[in-house]
């Protein structure tokens, strides 16, 4: 599609001569250049979007695959000078000790 609109605009721009010299007649005015200008600089905010979604993907696979190993530790608060676990957090039974679940991906 990118090159779709290049060429367009180009088409829009001029053409280049067929009489062995290359000259560019240029027919358009500044909003069009304008218009191509936006558009090429919304097309690459695009890319770079997908670019950090593919980032993104690629790590959870990783993850998935192994290639990274996920941490979970058991954690605990001191409040008041007393070791106490979060309710709202998730919650495992370890040797007659209750310790929150902390997942590090």
């Amino acid at each position: 599609m990118v090159a779709q609109t290049t060429n367009q605009k180009l088409g829009e721009l001029g053409a280049i001569s067929e009489q062995g010299s290359k000259s560019l007649k240029v027919t358009a005015n500044s909003s069009d250049l304008r218009k191509f200008s936006d558009a090429w600089e919304f097309q690459e905010n695009e890319f770079m979007r997908a670019k950090e979604r593919l980032r993104s993907i690629k790590a959870n696979l990783a993850v998935l695959e192994g290639k990274m190993a996920l941490a979970i530790m058991y954690i605990k608060f001191v409040v008041d000078g007393v070791w106490r676990i979060d309710p709202l957090r998730p919650i495992t039974k370890n040797h007659g000790h209750e310790n929150n679940v902390f997942v590090v991906k």
